[in-house]
């Protein structure tokens, strides 16, 4: 299965980023920096595509490229917020919790200040966890190990980006 080309992601990030900007902080920017970031989280081997139950095999090949994009807000008072996209059909509440507890102690962040979302993309990587009665066609023991190792690495490339994201805040 091969991925088709969705030329609105980095629209839908951005008017994402418009309405957690609107939403979370106040309405003057005085004392406001921001960060941004950007990484690659395309898969490196075949792994089963989620979306779509009758798929039954690993995918192809790659038209477009995978990514999770980030911002930080910091304001006047140093109180970060973390804003992140990710271009998958969407994450179970677990794996969100995991990023949280990876990052919440070095960059100060309560619960309220991150929001993970997605693009809810139908031919991004399956991860582990998600719609576990998606396939129509059981999972066997090697997609489910691309699945696993596809989720560590999202896992671990979401919490670079908001790493960078807020090592990249400047005003």
């Amino acid at each position: 299965m091969r991925t088709v080309n969705l030329s609105r992601r980095p629209l839908c990030f951005f008017v994402s980023c418009i309405v957690a900007t609107t939403l979370l902080l106040p309405q003057s920017a005085d004392g406001q920096n921001f960060g941004f970031s950007k990484v690659n989280i395309t898969p490196k081997e075949p792994v089963r595509l989620s979306g779509y139950g009758s798929r039954k095999s690993p995918s192809e090949g790659v038209d477009e490229e995978l990514f999770a994009r980030a911002m930080a807000i910091e304001d006047a008072r140093g109180r970060k917020r973390i804003l992140v996209s990710v271009e998958s059909i969407g994450f179970p509440g677990v794996l969100v919790q995991e990023i949280y507890a990876a990052v919440k102690t070095r960059h100060q962040l309560q619960r309220s200040d991150l929001v993970v979302s997605f693009t809810h993309n139908h031919t991004a990587p399956h991860i582990a966890g998600g719609l576990p009665n998606l396939f129509d066609t059981a999972v066997n023991n090697a997609d489910q190990a691309s699945i696993d190792k596809y989720t560590d690495q999202v896992r671990k490339l979401t919490i670079k980006a908001i790493d960078m994201a807020v090592e990249d805040i400047q005003p």
